[in-house]
């Protein structure tokens, strides 16, 4: 492993501090929310690359070398890329590509597996609805907790089996939502998966964590795939991150159905109401209500 002295990333290190050497051979989820907004908006994906912590430590500084080789740049974010702005601002589109091939050389070096959970944006707005507040108006919940669940499927079932640690880029509001129901979501896993969970999920600057730049890179092919399916110049400099290990999991209709059913009784007029859709002020007053027809229906058996 890389000393500390030639770290390129020493926030990376404050994520497993205290743990033993042994334990920091677990594996590490680094991942953001999809590509969604108003140029990108049919599919709604989220996007993970995972490793374990030496092999991201050995990442962070092949990535802090290749930012740094003319025509330099402090940091990536696909979104400057794309609109020739920010780092990118001056960079001609050869100029660009070429940058972005060598960051994909180095994420190829270190080969994360990939794993995308997505949904169709039409899907998801048939079964909440239009006006959606709070977690769901984006649709963040339904691929985080998938994601979650199918990081803990993969760590079960490769030969590694060690819980993972989720690191997330930041998203102000809708990430505290999402860790408000971290607690409820694991507890209702199989017993088989729980394990494998990691710690509570947490939230960082991807100007710090330099793998959330390489999630970032690689998240942007995975979701313009799913937009652009075939034959497509714009994912030229990054094609060949079809090499890596990836697996996506489309969250159709019934499944986001039946996850809108398990909150059938919140609400007698509409039984596909997500209790998430209520103000977080309003939610004891609901679990309270549920909690009663519960011990109402137990008294009867």
């Amino acid at each position: 492993m890389v000393s500390k002295s030639q770290h390129a990333c020493p926030s990376l290190d404050a994520l497993v501090c205290g743990y033993s050497s042994l334990n920091q051979e677990r594996k590490v989820l680094i991942m953001l929310q999809g590509f969604a907004d108003e140029s990108e908006g049919r599919i709604l994906s989220l996007t993970g690359c995972i490793s374990t912590y030496p092999q991201w430590d050995l990442v962070s500084n092949d990535w802090a070398a290749a930012l740094a080789e003319s025509p330099s740049i402090e940091y990536f974010h696909m979104r400057e890329a794309r609109d020739l702005s920010g780092q990118f601002e001056g960079f001609d589109v050869t100029k660009r590509d070429l940058k972005i091939v060598r960051l994909v050389s180095v994420a190829l070096a270190h080969k994360p597996d990939v794993l995308t959970t997505w949904m169709m944006a039409d899907d998801y707005t048939s079964i909440v609805g239009s006006v959606s507040p709070y977690e769901t108006h984006t649709g963040y919940l339904p691929c985080f907790y998938a994601l979650l669940f199918r990081g803990a499927a993969y760590s079960r079932d490769h030969n590694l089996k060690l819980p993972i640690d989720f690191v997330f880029d930041e998203k102000g509001k809708i990430g505290t939502y999402a860790l408000n129901w971290y607690d409820a979501v694991k507890s209702a896993a199989d017993a088989t998966l729980k394990p494998f969970f990691g710690a509570t999920p947490i939230f960082r600057d991807d100007m710090q964590i330099v793998p959330l730049q390489v999630a970032d890179l690689i998240g942007w092919h995975v979701h313009r795939k799913l937009e652009s399916p075939g034959y497509d110049i714009e994912r030229i400099a990054t094609e060949r991150l079809d090499e890596l290990w990836q697996k996506d999991v489309h969250l159709d209709t019934p499944y986001l159905m039946e996850l809108a059913a398990q909150f059938s009784e919140v609400f007698d007029q509409n039984p596909l109401a997500f209790l998430v859709r209520e103000k977080p002020s309003k939610r004891r007053k609901i679990i309270g209500k549920l909690k009663k027809q519960l011990k109402r229906r137990l008294e009867k058996l």
